[in-house]
């Protein structure tokens, strides 16, 4: 009898509609706040740093913090490894990176550099002047 209802639980379970698992995309959405930021391998200023938020909402970003604010499009490639995030920033002249990313739970990594630089392979800044990091937390 029990071996009977174990089985019945469980064939239920298969058969309950799955909620499909989010892409990267999905989970980028939303308010970052920003934790770290690293430039040629040396860490920005803790005033620099804080209240800096990373936004995202479908494929455009927005980092603002102080009088800055940054906006952007982006685009992933969550198939390589370590996978990739390119962005286009506008401004006073139109931006390109190419970076990595890592998103685990609730922190968000991304390393980056001008076009015209090597993506970057590790999340360092200490291989080139020009690579930047963000290591940021997601808001409640």
């Amino acid at each position: 009898m029990k071996r009977s209802l174990v089985l019945l639980i469980f064939a239920a379970l298969a058969l309950a509609p799955q909620e499909p698992p989010k892409k990267d995309l999905d989970k980028l959405q939303g308010t970052w706040a920003v934790v770290s930021l690293e430039s040629g391998g040396k860490a920005a200023p803790a005033e620099k740093v804080k209240n800096q938020k990373l936004v995202f909402r479908g494929d455009k970003f927005t980092l603002k913090g102080g009088d800055e604010e940054y906006e952007g499009t982006f685009v992933l490639d969550p198939t390589s490894k370590p996978k990739r995030m390119d962005t286009t920033v506008k401004g006073d002249r139109t931006l390109k990176t190419r970076g990595i990313y890592e998103l685990k739970g609730d922190t968000l990594k991304v390393c980056w550099t001008e076009e015209d630089g090597e993506r970057p392979r590790l999340f360092s800044t200490t291989a080139g002047p020009k690579l930047r990091m963000v290591v940021a937390k997601r808001e409640k």
